[in-house]
């Protein structure tokens, strides 16, 4: 997985100076690396495009099904493309349009996949699925701009450079900023994921 910011993004936030970025520049692109894994682990989402083969799908541990609805959980509540599914040994058909003939619809919003006109198997691996997932922009597939804001302040807030001038009537303090504003923290609460 690439990181979705760049350490320009981050010292251009920053207003940082040509020399500071030239010997921190390794270090920033460290810690957005690793500050990217900790925003996925806390959100429990991949926040990048990740692709999965044959997974199986089983009531209670990666999914929920309740008749015709089978909900994804943890990260898989984020698929938004089906490549294939099989159930049973048979190869379902997505549904593109009213009684089109299609066995199932991928409601990308919800991350439930509805079985049309039948009830998923609750069998012991029955439930195969081949796709795409991952908190992703669903028009383009493009890296949420509010993940990518969440990530800049939080490496700047974490690297020691960000910088404010207070202006008091002595004269001007240079202070450092060690923490993301309240806002851009309740940003981050919207993007944790709560399985059923």
């Amino acid at each position: 997985m690439g990181n979705i910011v760049t350490n320009t993004e981050v010292f251009d936030f920053m207003g940082t100076p040509t020399d500071v970025r030239t010997q921190q520049g390794d270090a920033i692109t460290a810690l957005i690396t690793k500050l990217q894994d900790d925003l996925e682990r806390e959100f429990g989402r991949k926040i990048t495009a990740n692709t999965i083969t044959d997974l199986l799908l089983q009531d209670g541990l990666n999914c929920e099904i309740f008749d015709d609805s089978l909900y994804l959980k943890s990260e898989f509540r984020d698929m938004y493309e089906i490549s294939e599914i099989i159930e049973t040994g048979t190869t379902l058909t997505a549904s593109t349009g009213y009684s089109d003939g299609g066995d199932y619809y991928l409601d990308i919003r919800k991350g439930v996949i509805i079985k049309i006109d039948d009830n998923w198997s609750l069998e012991a691996l029955a439930i195969k699925l081949t796709g795409k997932y991952g908190l992703l922009n669903k028009s383009d597939n493009s890296v949420l701009e509010g993940v990518k804001t969440i990530l800049i302040q939080s490496v700047a807030a974490k690297s020691g450079l960000w910088k404010n001038a207070v202006q008091t009537e002595d004269g001007a303090i240079e202070t450092i900023r060690t923490k993301i504003p309240t806002d851009v923290a309740d940003m981050k609460k919207k993007y944790i994921n709560k399985d059923l």
